[in-house]
Order: C-alpha cells, then sequence, then structure tokens
C-alpha cells in the first residue's frame, strides 16, 4: 500500500510537467504554453518548428485575448474596471518579458513573432486603477 502511494505522490507531478505546449494551447493554458516553449527553445530541447508554431500560436492568442477584453471593458464606461485593466496588461507585459528571453533566437532562426508593448497604457491604468 505504501509502494502505491509513493508511486502516486511522484508520478502525479510528472504526468503534469510532461504536457506538451500544443495541448496546453488546447486547454487554454497559453501563458503555461509560452512559459513550456521558451524554456525548451532556450535548453534547444525538442523540434523547434513545432515550438515555435506553439509559441506564436499561444502568444497571439492569448494577447488577442487580453486586448479584447480590454477593449470590452474600456466600453462599459464604469469607473471600476481600471484594476482589472491593469492586470489584463500586467499579463501582457509579463508574456512580453517571457518571450523577448528568446529575442535573439526568434531573429536568428528569422520567426515573425510580433512583440507588442503598452507601456503607456499600462501606466494609465495603474494611475487609475
Amino acid at each position: 500500500m505504501k509502494r502505491i502511494i509513493i508511486l502516486l505522490i511522484f508520478s502525479v507531478p510528472l504526468l503534469i510537467f510532461a504536457q506538451s505546449p500544443e495541448k496546453l494551447i488546447a486547454d487554454g493554458e497559453f501563458d503555461q504554453a509560452i512559459d513550456k516553449c521558451v524554456d525548451r527553445l532556450e535548453k534547444d530541447r525538442g523540434d523547434k518548428t513545432k515550438l515555435y508554431a506553439a509559441l506564436k500560436q499561444a502568444y497571439e492568442t492569448a494577447n488577442d485575448r487580453d486586448v479584447s477584453q480590454i477593449k470590452e471593458l474600456k466600453s462599459t464606461g464604469k469607473p471600476n474596471i481600471w484594476y482589472d485593466v491593469f492586470k489584463l496588461y500586467y499579463a501582457i507585459d509579463q508574456r512580453h518579458d517571457m518571450v523577448y528571453r528568446i529575442k535573439d533566437k526568434l531573429e536568428a532562426d528569422r520567426v515573425n513573432i510580433q512583440l507588442i508593448e503598452y507601456p503607456q497604457d499600462q501606466k494609465v491604468a495603474r494611475d487609475n486603477a
């Protein structure tokens, strides 16, 4: 019985960490997929073509989702939206910083991922939050 419990304790984290970026994207876990892709690309582990494709898809989908939510919140005209808007801009900024770590690899391999930043909008949201 102890062996089964020990086996379960060690196998569950392995299953969680072994998820592919494609599976994470399918599950809507875009930030985790980006992190996994960047980590693997930094360490030169895995198929670069698939990792770059997954990175591009996750990065653009997550940013499009967040920008859409920001526009939706701003269109309400409510004054209590700014904290949520700031959190979304902060998430975009964190994603940018994560992908920026491999900017040289992206340029060397001619991968077209548009790194976007909203520093002025983030500052406005922070000031109004």
